[in-house]
C-alpha cells in the first residue's frame, strides 16, 4: 500500500469514528498532486458537513460539482450544504442526480439530516 492510499483509508476511518478534523488534518499531510483526488475531495467535503461549514462546502461544492460531475458523493455533499444554507431547489435538484448516478445513495439520503427539509 503506498502513502497516499494509506492517507486516504486513515482519513476515513477517522469518519467513520465521527472525528472530521482528524481525516482534514490526514488529507493536509498529503503530498500536493494528491491533493485533487477525486475520493480526497470527497473526504473534504464530507469533513465539512460533519462539521457543518455549510458556507465552505457550498464554495467548494460548486467548483467540484463541474470538475466532478460524476461523482455521487460531491452531489450530495454539496446538496447538503445548499439545503443548509436555505437554497431548496437546488439542493433537490442535486440530491436526485446523486441518486441517479449512485442509486445505493438513496437509503443514506433519507437518514441525513441535512437533508430532512428536502423530502
Amino acid at each position: 500500500m503506498n502513502e497516499i492510499t494509506a492517507a486516504i483509508e486513515k482519513a476515513e476511518g477517522f469518519l467513520v469514528l465521527g472525528m472530521a478534523e482528524d481525516a482534514w488534518e490526514t488529507l493536509e499531510d498529503l503530498p500536493t498532486e494528491a491533493k485533487n483526488l477525486s475520493r480526497v475531495l470527497e473526504i473534504r467535503m464530507e469533513c465539512l458537513c460533519i462539521l457543518k461549514e455549510w458556507l465552505k462546502v457550498c464554495f467548494l461544492g460548486e467548483g467540484l460539482v463541474s470538475a466532478l460531475p460524476k461523482s455521487a458523493k460531491i452531489r450530495l455533499w454539496f446538496a447538503c450544504g445548499l439545503a443548509q444554507t436555505g437554497r431548496i431547489e437546488e439542493a433537490r435538484q442535486h440530491a436526485k442526480e446523486a441518486a441517479r448516478l449512485d442509486p445505493d445513495l438513496r437509503l443514506r439520503m433519507l437518514d441525513e439530516p441535512a437533508l430532512a427539509g428536502l423530502w
